[in-house]
């Protein structure tokens, strides 16, 4: 997978809902907790994603950060565990030829 490639279409929003959107901002340092790399803002509509990081925890953390968001919008209550494995699941549905030619 050509993850700076992807790192490079992360947009500056991203629709969440038919009317929802949330920004994507980029921080020098994350300080809600030393291990989070990315936050989800739900009263701002806002995603923030920590500089600095290579290119696929990068994606990934924006991955991470907009199941969250669907998560929040649409009432799902999943659980931090529950994302994780979503997370995984969508690098092979993101997988050259598996979800799109």
């Amino acid at each position: 997978m050509d993850w700076k490639s992807l790192l490079a279409r992360i947009p500056n929003k991203v629709q969440v809902t038919s009317k929802i959107f949330y920004e994507i901002l980029w921080s020098p340092k994350i300080h809600k907790a030393e291990d989070a790399c990315g936050l989800m803002r739900p009263d701002t509509k806002q995603i923030i994603i920590e500089q600095g990081h290579p290119p696929k925890l990068t994606t990934v953390i924006y991955l991470h950060e907009v199941l969250h968001a669907f998560s929040e919008e649409y009432d799902l209550k999943l659980t931090e565990n529950q994302i994780l494995k979503m997370e995984k699941a969508l690098y092979y549905a993101l997988k050259e030829g598996n979800l799109f030619k």
